[in-house]
Formats: C-alpha cells, sequence, structure tokens
C-alpha cells in the first residue's frame, strides 16, 4: 500500500472541504478591516463593533438553542444593529453582516452559510 498517495488523497479531501470556509471567513475579515481604515473610525468604532457581533452572536445562539428564533443570523444582525444604536453608532449592514460572520467563524469554524 502506497502511504503517501493514500495520505495525500486525505489531505487533498480535507482541504477542499476546510478551505472555501477559510477564504469565505479571510474575505469578510478584510472587508471589515478595510471599511474601518477606509471610513477613519478609529479604535474605539472597531472595538464596539467587535463588542457587538460577540454579543449578537452568543444571543442568537441562546435563542436558537431555546427553541425561540429561527433564523440566527438575521437575529443577530438586529441584535447588533441594537446595540450598535444605543451607542449612536450608524453602521452600514454590510460590514455588520462581515463583523457578524468573522465572529462565527472564530468561535465555531464555520461561516452561517454552513449547515449548523
Amino acid at each position: 500500500m502506497d502511504w503517501s498517495k493514500l495520505l495525500s488523497d486525505v489531505l487533498q479531501a480535507v482541504l477542499v472541504l476546510v478551505l472555501p470556509a477559510l477564504i469565505g471567513a479571510g474575505v469578510s475579515w478584510l472587508k471589515l478591516k478595510w471599511t474601518v481604515y477606509r471610513d477613519g473610525k478609529g479604535g474605539e468604532w472597531a472595538w464596539a463593533l467587535e463588542q457587538a457581533a460577540e454579543i449578537a452572536v452568543r444571543a442568537a445562539e441562546q435563542s436558537k438553542l431555546a427553541g425561540l428564533i429561527k433564523d440566527k443570523k438575521t437575529y443577530a444582525i438586529t441584535i447588533a444593529e441594537k446595540y450598535l444604536g444605543e451607542r449612536g453608532l450608524a453602521i452600514d449592514l454590510d460590514v455588520l453582516d462581515a463583523a457578524i460572520e468573522a465572529e462565527v467563524q472564530r468561535r465555531f469554524g464555520k461561516t452561517p452559510a454552513q449547515p449548523q
């Protein structure tokens, strides 16, 4: 049995499964960082956005587990938008979406588009 061929085939299959999710998360993260840089927003704004995404993802996960909601991503966006709005920060929904996707990838290692 050729172990190197078998190992090569297994690694290739793993990369085919994992690489798209990693690329998606990386693009979301880069989009978020570029928007922060482009808009000249300071570290406080970026910190608030990351906090909002973290809180929203945790709240959506807990609400889904409790059977209170059906769509975690929509709920997370609503919660994060409300959190930022209470602090007087308006944000583009695409940026907020990217922050939430980055948080989901960081926390669970998958993008929201993947089966959960």
